[in-house]
Formats: C-alpha cells, structure tokens, sequence
C-alpha cells in the first residue's frame, strides 16, 4: 500500500498512486485504441477528441457513485462532494461515459457501434490499470479470509497532506484496517474484527448514532461498540504501536488484483474477438455481458454497503449490465440495431 508514490522534487508535490495509475490507464487505453481505430479504416484524432470527453465523463460520472454509495459521510460537506478525488468508484464513471459518448457520436455522425467496439478493450485496459492504483490506495478492498494468497493492510498510512494540518501525526488509518475496528451488522458480525487498548477509544457508540462516554442502556439485540479516537488525536507511542503492526488486521482478499487481473485478461479476450467481429457492436454487447459476470462475482468478495435486494449497489449494476449485453446481442443478430 502507498498512498502517494513520491514527490515532485524541489516543489514538493505529492504524486498520488491512484491519480498515477489512472493516467497510465488512459494513456495506455487511448495508444490502443488508435492503432485499433486505424485497423477499423476509421479516423484515429477522431478518436482521441472522443476520449478527452469521455475522460471527463468517466471521473465525474465514477465520483457521482461513490456519493451516492457514501452518502451517509456527505452531509453538510459540500466541499467533499465537489471535490472529485475524494472517491471514484467505476461503473458510475461507465454510465456517464456512455450517455456523453450517444451525443458525441451523434453530433459529429459517426458510427457509434464501430467506435464502441473500437473503445471497449481499452477500457478493460485502462481499468486493469485503475485497479492497480486500487491496490496501492487501499480502497476497494475485500472481505476477510484465510487464503493463502489473503493479504494484510497496514494499520496506518502517512499522507503529506496530513502533514501539512498536522506535523507532528500526519497519519490515518488504512481503509480496510478502519473497516475491522467496526462492526458490519448488514453481514450478521456484531463486533469489529480488531480489538485496540481502551486508551484507543473516546467512547461508545450507541445504536443512535452518538456518541457515549459509558456503555449505554441498550434494547434487546443492540449492541453498542467502541468509538475508536482519530489517529491525529493519538499520542507518539500509540501511533508507533500501530505502525510496528502490534494489533494487526485480519487477512482479506485482494480483490484489488482480482479485479486488475480480470480486467487484462478481458481485454485480450476482446482483442481476439474482434477477428469474428460481426456485426458491429458485438464486442461492446460482449464486454457487457463478460464483465457483468466477473464484477458480480468480485462483488461477492468485497464488503461493500448492501443496499438493493441484498446485493450491493455494484451487483445491481452488473446484473443489467449482463441483461443488457444480451438484449443487445439478441437485437444485432436479429439485426434490429443498425450501425449509425
């Protein structure tokens, strides 16, 4: 895990890991979707136009999600929600990017079924890079378990831009290791996975939502927990406890390579198909149907909020993403959809 990669020297710029990644993403996304545009005998600065657009598309479209997943830590924070590297998350990005590339290839008349062949393996590529910039933020992570290949977050990051509020911290907990010092009672667990010293803790949490300094009177079935104290308010030695990973979290999936690696290999898949391209727009119906099934099933791996027929927000998505795939297939093999 690393947060920030380095700095730019003498301007002392952080270069952020995710940020990086997500460039790399693009970069390598669009040099491939050229060559395969001039494959298609199809106008490659087209192409690139296109992508700036849906550049912008995609993260506004990925941070829209993420608030709306996260809505709960979003009151009364307008600076939070307009500012968009406070969370991505992928299929809102897809969403958007989809609605904004029908009225590009609309106003410019081009034909959208190719051009959405054209992107489809790039965007696999670019994503298998975004999820490499994932693993390196510490976000996206899964749930736990004991595989053999189960990895272990540290318990706490330094971020520069900590530093800067607060010199003598400038540390916060790791994602994940925040996520198991809470219970997760959408899953049926009424404890955090980690039990910290009670110097750690500011109070109790009660089923309210507040905060109490003493274990609270409880209804039947609550049961409150422990209100961990921010790292910024830690003392020295605590701090050194949890970077000497002294109370360390419990190993989970990592489903940040999970995804990476499914991702390029999606993108291979689709790189070959294009040699049985028939008709247009059978690569894009694909990757629908193909990366609803692998997110699915990644999904199941990961604790994201549960929020719809108990499958979280993502499920959901991948679920239509895979009907639509196959609506669409069925119509351009019935050839009810007409390249445009």
């Amino acid at each position: 895990m690393r947060p920030e990669l380095f700095n730019i020297p003498f301007l002392n710029i952080p270069i952020q890991s995710y940020g990086a990644m997500i460039v790399l993403g693009f970069i390598s996304a669009l040099t491939l979707a050229r060559w395969r545009c001039r494959k298609a005998g199809q106008n490659p600065d087209k192409l690139t136009s296109f992508a700036v657009y849906i550049l912008f598309a995609g993260v506004i479209g990925a941070h829209l999600m993420h608030v709306f997943h996260n809505w709960d830590t979003y009151p009364n924070k307008l600076l939070g929600i307009i500012n968009i590297f406070s969370g991505l998350e992928f299929l809102g990005g897809v969403v958007l990017a989809i609605l904004v590339a029908i009225y590009f290839f609309k106003r410019h008349r081009l034909p959208a079924l190719t051009y959405l062949d054209i992107l489809t393996p790039s965007v696999m590529l670019g994503l298998a890079f975004g999820r490499i910039g994932c693993l390196l933020n510490g976000c996206c992570w899964g749930a736990p378990c004991d595989l053999p290949w189960a990895v272990r977050f540290p318990a706490v990051v330094q971020q520069r831009t900590l530093l800067e509020r607060n010199p003598e911290s400038g540390f916060r907990y790791s994602y994940p290791y925040e996520y198991q010092l809470k219970p997760d009672i959408e899953r049926g667990r009424d404890k955090p996975l980690i039990e910290l010293p009670n110097d750690y803790y500011l109070g109790y949490y009660h089923p309210d939502g507040t905060i109490k300094y003493y274990p609270p009177p409880l209804e039947k079935g609550e049961s409150p927990y422990k209100a961990t104290l921010q790292v910024r308010d830690l003392n020295p030695s605590q701090i050194k406890a949890l970077r000497d990973n002294l109370y360390p979290m419990h190993k989970i999936h990592p489903t940040q390579i999970y995804s990476s690696i499914n991702a390029f290999i999606l993108c291979g898949v689709l790189n070959l198909a294009w040699r049985k391209r028939r008709p247009a727009g059978q690569i894009f119906a694909y990757m629908l149907i193909l990366y609803g099934i692998t997110r699915f099933f990644i999904e199941a791996l990961r604790v994201e909020p549960l929020m719809f027929d108990g499958l979280s927000v993502s499920q959901n998505i991948s679920l239509a993403s895979i009907l639509t795939g196959i609506v669409l297939v069925f119509w351009l093999r019935r050839g009810r959809i007409c390249e445009k």
